[in-house]
């Protein structure tokens, strides 16, 4: 694949599309989640095909209802960690995207939190951020193949929760948050 510098074609990077990924994940998962409205917490995990339009489907349901967790991938799993059942937990947790079913436990962060962040590089995914109670700068990794619990990947520049967070093959990048 040519090495793109400054500004490129979309069109160009297309002609040269012989070296991009022959699967293409076509499954997206949402989670849990919080209603302030009716003051509800959801276990709830629906997925939509990617690939067509329509409502999101049944999938199964996280181990409890959980909201301000953080949720990475692979083509396979799909994990979620931290987040607040009414208190905060360390818990990580995955699914197998291509079968519908229930969470299955995964290993444990370092400490129980939410508002944390998360990115997948498909091969590894990086926890970052978040709150224990105060905001913390942690990242921390794990291998999305093998459960275990997380290994210290460094530190965020600054504390900060509910950041974006997104990566490539070879490159992450947490940015916003509070």
């Amino acid at each position: 694949m040519p090495n793109y510098n400054g500004v490129w074609s979309l069109s160009t990077h297309y002609q040269n599309r012989t070296d991009w990924p022959t699967f293409i994940p076509t499954r997206a998962l949402f989670a849990g989640g919080h209603n302030e409205n009716a003051s509800t917490v959801s276990d709830v995990i629906q997925y939509i095909d990617i690939t067509s339009t329509g409502n999101a489907i049944d999938f199964g349901d996280l181990a409890a209802a959980t909201h301000s967790h953080a949720a990475l991938g692979s083509a396979v799993r799909g994990v979620f960690g931290g987040g607040n059942t009414g208190s905060l937990i360390n818990v990580i947790q995955f699914v197998n995207i291509a079968n519908t079913g229930n969470t299955t436990d995964f290993g444990n962060l370092s400490a129980a939190k939410y508002r944390l962040s998360a990115m997948g590089s498909g091969t590894r995914g990086i926890f970052g951020g978040g709150s224990t109670g105060s905001l913390i700068n942690v990242m921390e990794y794990i291998t999305i193949a093998s459960a275990g619990d997380v290994t210290d990947f460094g530190d965020l520049s600054g504390t900060r929760e509910s950041m974006a967070g997104f990566a490539s093959t070879t490159r992450g990048v947490f940015a916003g948050g509070d």
